[in-house]
């Protein structure tokens, strides 16, 4: 079978930028004001059997406050039934 190319668009974009503070978020890293990412990628899904597949993705990442900046590989299984 030939896999599915996918091309996604993964954002968390922030709809206000009030301030929450308790107190512990520079302990936990937890609740930060303005967090927020814009994250593109591309996902590959190939089928194994009749209900099974393999993924594998890569996203980037063109805009993030408060979140990582560094491109990151997933892998998973998905059951269709």
């Amino acid at each position: 079978m030939i896999p599915w190319a996918i091309i996604v668009l993964d954002a968390a974009i922030p709809a206000s930028f009030g301030n929450y503070e308790d107190g512990t978020s520079v302990q936990t890293g937890l609740y930060q004001d303005r967090e927020g990412y814009v994250s593109p990628g591309i996902k590959l899904n190939q089928q194994l059997t009749p209900n099974l597949y393999l993924n594998f993705a890569i996203y980037g990442a063109i805009w993030a406050d408060h979140h990582g900046a560094a491109p990151t590989l997933n892998a998973g299984f998905a059951w269709d039934w």
